[in-house]
């Protein structure tokens, strides 16, 4: 930026870094500031559409007067159309392993340049994060992106071999182009792919099942709430399922599909997923309408030896029936971490997981929103025989009587406060009370979290698809 008696001219160079001419229009532009000053006022970048080779005529005659001249270390990006180098480098966030992630939240950018990102920011995010190999992880949720930008997002990944965590969720991608896409999946390096939000409906949904046949690299797959209907989601069974299909993915979120008038449909063919795949290890079932006929069918795959360690059921119709069915085969399973939160499986199916509780291998537990009572999870509490890494319970109709138990609990090293989403506390006549404690949900689609180690403990990370911390959760599988 050129500032005092002068206009001030706004120059965008990421894009040209790697153009012939872009040295070219480099040293035109400095030897026309050490011969003249400027006499108009330009915005030069991609949002003017013109072409490299009239913006060095242009600023070849657009002088007056002489005027010092100006370093391009000295010069920055000020403006409100373009991403900045400052502002990127302000976004990058540290990764677990060393590297960095970048998050460009909708809300984030939009605080600083009073819009989000569209197609064309893309450039120069991309000729910013190109020199910068560290970078492992993009993350552009909550912004302007539609098919055309994803396009680019594409082939800009089928050439950065860094990259290694994308997110896109709620944006305005509606349809995936196969034909481009079929060339560029097979070079991808990612291994996490957040597509949740984006309306890309039933043939969408097929198209990422063929590309999954593509694809060797990808292990968690974001689709929740993309419209998918029945026969985009048995596409997806057919690829993990059938000889030839994916053999990498690992993690699936089916969040709140297009099947809520057929559920049972789509738990017969996530049955058959789970009973068979060799390699998922986590299914996210939340909002889909099951209920405890459907679950019913689900569990028909589930209780087969499997490889399935974590289920998200949340917010869906399961009942105390449904909670005791799932009793009957939790020790049948390789579950370690299950969410039921917003349910209704109420005091009986509290106390029917407790019954199995001590033949399970479960490590975390959300029964949170299960208009549960001081009976139900008093007996869930007291069969805890475990240390566990999450144990959920606000929001059930629960009373001061539990605090004390979890007290107790406490005592015996079996619940630790950290785990709890729930706080003590004692009044001034030493009575002892609890108030709902601030504790991040075990969510892998809006937050990265590693793999599980061979060991028990707790561990805070920072999260390369969407920023934050949160909890990292340890199991001992």
């Amino acid at each position: 930026m050129i500032m005092d008696n002068m206009r001030t001219v706004f120059m965008d160079l990421g894009r040209l870094r790697d153009d012939y001419d872009s040295q070219i229009l480099i040293e035109g532009i400095f030897k026309d500031l050490r011969d003249s000053r400027l006499t108009k006022t330009y915005s030069v970048g991609y949002n003017e559409g013109r072409n490299r080779r009239d913006l060095l005529e242009m600023f070849r005659k657009s002088h007056s007067r002489e005027t010092s001249f100006i370093s391009p270390k000295s010069m920055s990006i000020q403006t409100d159309n373009f991403l900045t180098l400052e502002f990127l480098k302000s976004c990058r966030q540290p990764e677990h392993h060393g590297g960095y992630f970048l998050n460009l939240k909708g809300s984030r950018v939009e605080k600083s340049f009073h819009r989000r990102l569209n197609d064309a920011d893309l450039d120069i995010l991309f000729a910013y994060v190109v020199r910068r190999p560290k970078i492992s992880g993009i993350s552009l949720p909550y912004n302007n992106l539609t098919n055309q930008g994803f396009a680019k997002l594409s082939e800009f990944l089928a050439n950065q071999k860094s990259i290694r965590y994308v997110n896109v969720m709620n944006n305005e991608i509606t349809h995936l182009d196969e034909n481009k896409l079929e060339e560029q999946i097979c070079k991808w390096k990612v291994l996490c792919l957040n597509l949740r939000g984006n309306k890309i409906g039933q043939k969408g949904g097929e198209t990422m099942a063929y590309l999954l046949t593509k694809n060797s690299t990808i292990r968690h797959l974001a689709l929740g709430e993309t419209e998918q209907t029945v026969n985009s989601v048995i596409s997806i069974v057919n690829t993990l399922v059938q000889f030839g299909g994916n053999e990498t993915l690992t993690k699936l979120d089916l969040t709140k599909t297009m099947v809520s008038t057929n559920a049972g449909e789509l738990c017969r063919h996530l049955a058959c997923v789970v009973e068979v795949s060799h390699t998922l290890v986590e299914l996210i079932l939340s909002k889909n309408d099951i209920s405890d006929h459907d679950l019913e069918i689900f569990l028909e795959g589930l209780k087969h030896r499997n490889v399935l360690s974590r289920l998200n059921l949340s917010s869906n119709r399961i009942t105390s029936h449904g909670a005791e069915l799932f009793a009957n085969v939790l020790p049948k399973t390789e579950l370690k971490l299950l969410v039921l939160a917003g349910n209704m499986i109420g005091d009986s199916g509290a106390m029917a997981i407790g019954r199995t509780f001590t033949f399970t291998k479960l490590k975390y537990l959300d029964l949170s929103k299960n208009n549960i009572e001081d009976k139900g999870m008093t007996y869930l509490i007291l069969a805890i025989d475990r240390p566990m890494d999450g144990f959920l319970i606000s929001g059930n109709k629960i009373t001061d009587h539990v605090a004390k138990v979890i007290q107790a609990q406490f005592m015996y090293s079996l619940l630790n406060p950290k785990m709890l989403d729930i706080r003590l506390w004692f009044d001034e006549e030493g009575n002892i009370h609890f108030a709902r404690r601030n504790l991040w949900r075990y969510s892998d689609w809006y937050y990265y979290v590693p793999e599980w180690k061979h060991e028990s403990k707790i561990n805070h990370c920072c999260c390369p698809i969407r920023g934050g911390i949160l909890l990292q959760l340890l199991s001992d599988e």
